[in-house]
């Protein structure tokens, strides 16, 4: 997807994307993104489960208050 993406000349020309210095290795350009994936999970499990998480899932399933007749 990324190849057909940046050959096309209206939305990439000349753009040039080498990596350079630690991140030209694809190992651990690979390893780094494999700890920044786990840290986000990390942090969603941590998320969903503080009470802000709960209070957001409570607002997320629970249906409006009722409103008074007038």
């Amino acid at each position: 997807m990324s190849r057909f993406v940046f050959q096309q000349p209206f939305l990439a020309s000349g753009l040039s994307l080498d990596r350079a210095g630690a991140w030209a290795d694809d190992r651990v350009f690979y390893t780094v993104e494999l700890v920044l994936l786990a840290a986000a999970l990390l942090l969603v499990r941590a998320v969903h489960r503080s009470r802000t998480g709960r209070r957001w899932a409570r607002c997320a399933t629970t249906s409006p208050p009722p409103t008074p007749a007038a």
